[in-house]
């Protein structure tokens, strides 16, 4: 889990996640808002996905998984 990242946090339009692993094991995405209520899922296996955050200003978590691993990271949408 060495070298996740996810950001710019705050964010105010589009948020990148990055893990290398991902390239090799396959990785996916979610996004959550603060009640818990899943709205964005993809699966990728290039290591990085360019999301929009087209969401209401507030905190979400990001939940990002690769094979057996996996890592929430809190991310602010702040006004555009």
């Amino acid at each position: 889990m060495s070298g996740w990242k996810v950001y710019p946090n705050p964010t105010r339009k589009n948020l990148t996640v990055f893990a290398p692993e991902g390239d090799k094991e396959g990785m996916q995405v979610e996004i959550r808002n603060s009640l818990g209520q899943v709205l964005f899922t993809k699966s990728d296996k290039t290591g990085q996905m360019d999301l929009e955050m087209a969401y209401p200003v507030g905190h979400y978590s990001v939940l990002v998984r690769c094979g057996s691993h996996h890592k929430a990271f809190n991310v602010i949408k702040a006004r555009e």
